[in-house]
């Protein structure tokens, strides 16, 4: 068990954090360790702490567009390239079964990386 700065690693595979964008900070990392690119798709509707992590580790940022029922969105990528990140959050307790399903059908999903940002939407049982 190792403890630094709000991090807690208990193993290979179990890091705990204080903060969502050292956990993001972590996983950018080992994407870039495992290959992955340095273009992410991410909500255009997303808090700037999010934005701030994928800025400093060199990230070429997309993004793409939510209606105001934050739950309709467009603009999004025809298909995901190779080690390509797309990141998508559920808002205000409710989960975005829109992008969710989309992220299930898109084109080269399998070959990219997917960040689900589930802060607002913790509990739902959706």
């Amino acid at each position: 068990m190792t403890k630094n700065s709000g991090i807690l690693i208990l193993g290979d595979n179990i890091i705990y954090t204080a903060l969502a964008r050292e956990a993001l900070a972590i996983s950018l990392h080992r994407i870039i360790e495992s290959g992955g690119c340095r273009r992410a798709y991410v909500p255009a509707y997303i808090c700037d702490s999010v934005l701030s992590v994928f800025v400093q580790s060199g990230f070429q940022l997309s993004f793409y567009h939510l209606r105001a029922d934050l739950r309709t969105a467009y603009g999004l990528p025809e298909r995901l390239g190779q080690g390509e990140v797309f990141v998508f959050a559920h808002y205000f307790g409710r989960r975005n079964v829109f992008v969710a399903d989309w992220v299930e059908q898109v084109p080269g999903r399998s070959n990219a990386f997917i960040i689900e940002d589930c802060a607002q939407a913790s509990f739902n049982e959706n």
